[in-house]
């Protein structure tokens, strides 16, 4: 299978999913973009959004539908010293 990355670093979820309980940017079949993250378990992966305390949701609400995600750019000054 040949991954499907696009230009501007889009991954297509058909292609391969994001390292799980990591947060990465999700794009929904809408075109709605979103910080959110694929958890893993005894059921299927499944996508979740941050709730605004530090802890994923434990619900995958029907506009989640993600297509495509991107790994998370780093902010400024990370990395240096």
């Amino acid at each position: 299978m040949t991954e499907t990355t696009t230009d501007h670093g889009w991954i297509n979820v058909a292609d391969r999913l994001p390292p799980p309980h990591r947060d990465v940017w999700c794009y929904n079949r809408t075109g709605w973009q979103f910080q959110g993250r694929i958890c893993y378990g005894m059921h299927a992966p499944f996508f979740t959004y941050p709730r605004g305390d530090g802890n994923a949701s434990n619900t995958a609400p029907d506009w989640i539908d993600v297509t495509h995600w991107r790994p998370l750019l780093e902010g400024p000054g990370k990395g240096q010293s």
